[in-house]
């Protein structure tokens, strides 16, 4: 769908007057939800209203912030920082693949040995090859691109922050809720609005998105610290871009990323559904020369990603199931949970998208039945203590302990 911040008269196209409404009430809507954003990253959000608010200028300065971090060529790093990083490698080099590589003095050298580590597990030779060919690609953009270097964790969460914020800003969300898959009734459609819109729903999104980088491509240890460490070392020694390349050594098909996306979420095979591809559909389409922004479509294919993509694709992956609650479980059970206690309710949430990022089908089957049961809502049980009384996937259990414990060791 085209994003005009206003509708022009003089189009050409002949638009039936359901048409035109259906329009102008997706602008008003992504309008509205990306001037809440914007009011959250400014300090004195009195002083501003809405008639001084432009989407495209907002994204036009997130894209500023974004790319100043992804474009960052290097650090200048004080000599207590330098000797902070000695000391981790000297705590995790001895450690096994993937983490070991993390810590080679030669990054492009990581990441081959990396991907080869993945290949050598693959027997299909046309798979191997077009491997081959995208760790090729992806050390060739690793080599000759900016490395997008972060000093300390607190700005990647920032990062991560503005990240969510630009995602959901540029999506039509009417469009999707209104969509042939769901279908929402108003009273749905409003609930889930309420919920995107509220900023500590928002920092619950980022926190997922950390809290899944330190579990999927930089668990060390059982601390929490111990994960933020060796997250701190690639980012100050290996920038951005490196997390964008590291591939996924235990499975055989495409992987790759911070949060080892596969071909299974986002891909371009005829007659199979995509959850990101699907959620990329609702993307509007901006001015780009005009405003000077960037392509905010996803490409069709992992080997295509830029840095952001990945990002971006983990926010469409989380809203994908975020949105398959409404259309699975009642909607009483949700608003029950949602006012009994807010808090309480995101961190399931916050569990029950990590499970589906890992397991979809049997967290979906689990979290349906945790929400049914009326006990849970009224006692705020956890989910993650839910699924062990069920006697559960023992991997499902393993992965959401081990994302609880980073989650709340990073607040």
């Amino acid at each position: 769908m085209k994003f005009e911040k206003r509708l022009n008269g003089n189009n050409p196209e002949k638009l039936t007057r359901r048409k035109f409404l259906k329009a102008a009430l997706g602008v008003i809507l992504v309008s509205s939800l990306a001037f809440i954003f914007w009011r959250m990253k400014r300090k004195d959000k009195e002083t501003y209203t809405e008639k001084e608010f432009s989407v495209e200028q907002f994204l036009k300065q997130l894209n500023q912030d974004l790319s100043e971090i992804e474009n960052n060529p290097k650090l200048e790093l004080s000599q207590e920082k330098i000797e902070e990083l000695e000391k981790i490698k000297e705590k995790f080099e001895t450690l096994t693949f993937p983490i070991k590589a993390y810590f080679f003095d030669n990054p492009s050298l990581a990441l081959d040995t990396l991907w080869e580590k993945k290949i050598d597990r693959i027997r299909e030779e046309d798979l191997i090859l077009k491997l081959r060919e995208i760790k090729l690609n992806l050390l060739r953009e690793y080599g000759s691109n900016p490395k997008g270097y972060i000093e300390e964790l607190d700005k990647f969460e920032k990062y991560l922050k503005c990240c969510v914020i630009e995602s959901l800003s540029v999506l039509d969300i009417n469009g999707l809720l209104e969509s042939n898959r769901y279908k929402f009734e108003s009273e749905i459609r409003n609930l889930i609005l309420e919920i995107l819109k509220d900023e500590k729903f928002v920092d619950f999104l980022s926190s997922i998105l950390l809290s899944l980088i330190l579990v999927e491509i930089c668990y060390a240890k059982e601390e929490t610290k111990d994960n933020r460490m060796v997250l701190t070392y690639l980012l100050r020694k290996h920038g951005l871009r490196f997390l964008s390349c590291i591939p996924s050594i235990y499975d055989e098909r495409l992987s790759l990323g911070p949060f080892q996306l596969t071909d299974l979420v986002v891909g371009k095979e005829k007659g199979k559904f995509y959850p990101i591809n699907f959620i990329n559909n609702f993307v509007f389409e901006f001015d780009k020369e005009k405003y000077n922004l960037p392509e905010y479509k996803l490409p069709d294919s992992l080997e295509k990603f830029e840095i952001r993509d990945h990002f971006r694709a983990e926010i469409y992956l989380l809203l994908f199931y975020f949105l398959e609650l409404f259309k699975k479980v009642e909607l009483d059970h949700i608003k029950k949970s949602h006012q009994k206690n807010k808090i309480w309710f995101y961190y399931q949430i916050c569990y029950y998208l990590a499970g589906c990022h890992h397991l979809p089908s049997i967290s979906q089957k689990l979290f349906i039945e945790f929400l049914n049961e009326e006990k849970n809502i009224e006692y705020q049980k956890s989910f993650i203590e839910f699924i062990k009384s069920k006697s559960a996937n023992e991997g499902l259990i393993k992965y959401l302990e081990r994302f609880e414990k980073n989650l709340k060791g990073a607040e």
